[in-house]
């Protein structure tokens, strides 16, 4: 049900303080018919002195081919998970068709591997400098991570998709049914839990008790990544200008941002097979039939 008369009347929640880019991920021709909650970037900041800002990679294909050992050996443990990201938008649904062919599919997929042989081959790991903060951004990786290193000078890398721009994954969201009858109590009920007291975990006050607080209502910021709701996040987890500038940098360069799917499980469970048949054999012909299943199975999704 498209939301825009709601939310302009809404009695507390006020969404130009939200990420307006994940926001519009959520609207049709009909307007805003989705509300994004929380969303995935997956990102790294590191000290300048270990990783330029000319090194930092601005397309998948880069990262992959990256000889920086740092960004190679931050990268690596996380790489199997980032797979998904390396795309931006999976299906083109109106023409019913896929945004990459089975041949495209099983080369990245070789890619994925060589990257992977080539990292495990690298000598002296252990030794190598830590990223500040890395991984999955949340309330800690700024709060904790960024805000830790306010004397140093830092870069800042997010993992980049294929076409060179940076691929954010909402994995939370609300919106009403089109056929409801109470959309206006449905509506409230939205209004009154994603309200900035609630959604910072802080509460609220009514007649001395309080209500709202901790994780009752508000999924833990850790688990779920980074609330749309910029304003309240800024303000929990940013502290200081060191860290505030790195959470705006990294989520400016937010390009794509997707609802994952069950072609983005497709992808993953292909993926995890990939590397679990990398074990046990080194003949990859099997690449080929794992990718043709998988790319059939996302095929007939699409049709349907």
């Amino acid at each position: 049900m498209p939301l825009d008369e709601y939310i302009k009347n809404a009695k507390y929640i006020d969404t130009s303080g939200w990420n307006q880019t994940v926001l519009d991920a959520g609207k049709t021709e009909e307007g805003q018919v989705v509300l994004p909650l929380y969303y995935y970037l997956p990102a790294y900041v590191f000290e300048s002195s270990n990783l330029s800002e000319q090194e930092v990679p601005g397309s998948w294909e880069e990262l992959m081919t990256s000889e920086n050992p740092v960004l190679k050996n931050a990268v690596k443990e996380q790489m199997f998970s980032y797979f998904t990201y390396s795309f931006g938008n999976l299906a083109d649904y109106q023409a019913g068709t896929l945004t990459f062919s089975e041949e495209e599919l099983k080369g990245y997929m070789e890619e994925f591997l060589t990257f992977e042989i080539a990292v495990n081959a690298q000598e002296d790991m252990q030794s190598l400098p830590e990223p500040i903060a890395g991984g999955w951004t949340s309330g800690e990786f700024f709060y904790s991570g960024v805000g830790r290193a306010a004397g140093e000078e830092l870069t800042y890398v997010s993992i980049p998709n294929r076409e060179g721009s940076v691929t954010a994954m909402v994995t939370m969201f609300a919106a009403l049914n089109k056929n409801t009858t109470r959309a206006e109590e449905a509506f409230s009920f939205l209004d009154y839990i994603l309200r900035d007291e609630v959604t910072s975990g802080s509460g609220f006050m009514i007649e001395d008790k309080h209500y709202g607080g901790g994780i009752d209502l508000n999924p833990d910021p850790s688990g779920e990544g980074i609330t749309v709701n910029q304003k309240v996040f800024e303000e929990s987890y940013c502290k200081n200008d060191k860290v505030k500038t790195a959470f705006e940098t990294l989520n400016d360069r937010i390009e794509c941002v997707r609802f994952y799917s069950v072609l983005d499980r497709d992808l993953s469970n292909l993926r995890d097979d990939v590397r679990v048949m990398s074990y046990t054999s080194e003949d990859t012909s099997y690449i080929g039939d794992l990718v043709k299943t998988t790319y059939e199975t996302m095929k007939m999704r699409i049709a349907e």
